[in-house]
C-alpha cells in the first residue's frame, strides 16, 4: 500500500511549496488537510498550496478541504485539494471527496502549465467549480474522468475557465447524470480561452458546453448528450446522443471507470489509433493499451473486455 499522509483536519493545510520548490510526489495518499478561512487567513489548497513545480504521480488526494469559519460572511474559499499558482502535472491519480467553493480539486491562479492525464477526479463537493482554472495557463486534460462531482448549491462545473487561458481536453469523460455541468466559461477578460475538445464523452444533466463566448474548437469523435456544443461539427462529431456509459469500479477496486455499453457509439469510434498532439495515445485512464487501430472515444479503452 501507498504511505498515508494524514493531516488529521490540522488547519493550515500539508504542504506548503514556495516559488522556487521543485517536487515530485509518487505513490502517496494525502488526508485530513484543511485551511480555514478568516479575518486574518489568505492560505488556501487543503493538501497542497504550489507556487512552483510540482509533479504528481499515482498519488490520491481525499478528505481535503478549504473552509470557511462560521463568522465569516460571504466567504469564498479556493482549492480544496490544490490551489495553484505555478507548474502542475498529474499522472495516474485519484482525486475525490475533497471541498471547497471553487476548485474543489484544483484552483489555479498561474499562467503556467496545468497538465492532467491518466486521472479519475470524482464526489467532490463545490458550490461552482471541480477544477477551476484562472489567468492565462496552458492546460492540458488527456486521458481523465469526471465524476458526479456535487455542488452544494445549483448546478457543480466539472471544469471552468476563466479569462485568457488554453485549453485543451482529448480523450477523457464528463459524467454527471443528476445535476451538473461539463465545461464552462468563468469571468475573463479579452483575449477569450481558447477550449479545444478531442475523443471526448460530454454527458451532464445541466449542459456540456455552457457560455459560447470562449473560442470553442472541435478536433473530431466527440460525443455529447445534448446540444449546447453546437461547434461540434467535425467528422465523428456527435449531438444529442446518449454516449451508452456505466460508471462500473474495475480491476475489482472502489474507483470509477465509465465503460461503453453493448451499441455504445463511443466504441471504435476513430477510424485510427488515439493521437494527441500529432502522437499515438497508447493508453487509457487505466493504462490498459489503446493500439488496437480503432479507438473508442472517452477516457476509457474496450479492447480488453478481460481487464474489467
Amino acid at each position: 500500500p501507498a504511505p498515508v499522509i494524514d493531516a488529521g483536519g490540522i488547519t493550515d493545510g500539508i504542504f506548503q511549496l514556495g516559488s522556487m520548490a521543485r517536487v515530485i510526489m509518487t505513490h502517496l495518499e494525502l488526508t485530513g488537510g484543511v485551511v480555514i478561512h478568516n479575518v486574518t487567513s489568505t492560505s488556501w489548497g487543503g493538501a497542497i498550496n504550489n507556487e512552483g513545480y510540482l509533479e504528481l504521480n499515482d498519488v490520491d488526494l481525499y478528505l481535503n478541504s478549504a473552509v470557511c469559519e462560521d463568522f465569516s460572511l460571504n466567504c469564498l474559499t479556493y482549492g480544496g485539494a490544490i490551489f495553484n499558482t505555478g507548474d502542475l502535472y498529474i499522472k495516474d491519480s485519484r482525486i475525490y471527496f475533497n471541498q471547497a467553493s471553487s476548485g474543489s480539486v484544483i484552483y489555479s491562479a498561474s499562467s503556467g502549465t496545468v497538465d492532467i492525464q491518466r486521472t479519475k477526479i470524482f464526489s467532490n463537493t463545490t458550490v461552482q467549480s471541480a477544477v477551476d482554472i484562472q489567468n492565462g495557463a496552458t492546460v492540458n486534460i488527456v486521458n481523465t474522468s469526471f465524476t458526479n462531482n456535487i455542488s452544494s448549491s445549483g448546478p457543480n462545473i466539472a471544469l471552468q475557465v476563466s479569462c485568457c487561458a488554453t485549453v485543451s481536453v482529448s480523450s477523457s469523460t464528463f459524467v454527471n447524470p443528476v445535476r451538473g455541468v461539463s465545461i464552462a466559461l468563468g469571468a475573463y477578460n479579452p483575449p477569450r480561452p481558447t477550449i479545444a475538445i478531442y475523443s471526448t464523452i460530454l454527458n451532464s444533466a445541466d449542459g456540456n458546453c455552457d457560455n459560447y463566448q470562449s473560442l470553442w474548437i472541435s478536433n473530431g469523435n466527440n460525443i455529447t448528450s445534448d446540444n449546447s456544443c453546437s461547434f461540434m461539427t467535425m467528422q465523428g462529431d456527435l449531438l444529442n446522443t446518449d454516449p451508452m456509459v456505466a460508471i462500473i469500479p474495475t480491476f475489482g477496486g472502489y474507483f470509477p471507470d465509465h465503460v461503453p455499453l453493448p451499441g455504445s457509439p463511443a466504441i471504435n469510434r476513430n477510424p485510427g489509433n488515439c493521437v494527441w498532439a500529432s502522437a499515438p495515445l497508447r493508453e487509457d485512464v487505466r493504462r490498459i493499451p489503446r493500439l488496437d487501430g480503432r479507438c473508442d472515444s472517452g477516457a476509457f479503452e474496450l479492447n480488453h473486455p478481460t481487464y474489467l
